[in-house]
């Protein structure tokens, strides 16, 4: 996947395009993902709406997700 990068402020915030996140993203491009948020502490993502179950997947790959309103 050509992930490409648009800073959004010089210091705090990028947009992300080139990644989808209904499909399975693999190590290498889950890793410049995770190094795009940890470099802009903001990374917009854009692409397909994701489901519930699409969203809480993704978002679980970053670490142990804390539960909100009883689910997670």
């Amino acid at each position: 996947m050509a992930i490409s990068i648009n800073t959004l402020h010089p210091l705090f915030a990028a947009r992300a395009s080139g990644i989808d996140l209904s499909r399975p993203i693999d190590a290498t491009d889950f890793k410049a993902i995770k190094a795009d948020v940890d470099q802009y502490g903001v990374l917009l993502l854009q692409g397909p709406r994701l489901t519930s179950e699409e969203q809480i997947g993704f978002a679980g790959r970053f670490g142990t997700m804390e539960p909100q309103n009883g689910r997670c």
